[in-house]
């Protein structure tokens, strides 16, 4: 899905009161890639989040083990054999003592 049209979909369906507990807590927001890399709307998602409550994206910050095209397996191969990542330790190293993780996918 071309830029523009994740940042569309982000702002479409963004409800900012589903996330005000993140407000004040300078939130950390680690966000975990596609086993292909291709999938950039949880990137984007981190850092809308990011521009209305503050805190800090980290992309990145674990690698997949296998890159095998989620879709590909169905809804019960992805139960049966799901995504495995590898954190990345200067990634992790980044996150500043006392921030709160918000991970997502």
């Amino acid at each position: 899905m071309p830029k523009p049209q994740v940042h569309d979909l982000v702002d479409h369906y963004f409800r900012r009161p589903a996330y005000a507990h993140l407000a004040g807590k300078n939130p950390v927001f680690m966000v975990a890639p596609s086993t292909t890399g291709a999938n950039r709307l949880p990137y984007y998602f981190a850092q809308r989040l990011q521009s209305e409550f503050g805190g800090q994206v980290i992309p990145g910050w674990a690698t997949p083990l296998v890159r095998e095209k989620a879709s590909l397996k169905g809804g019960l191969g992805k139960m049966r054999n799901p995504a495995r990542f590898a954190a990345i330790d200067d990634r992790l190293a980044k996150i500043p003592n006392g921030s709160t993780s918000c991970t997502g996918r």
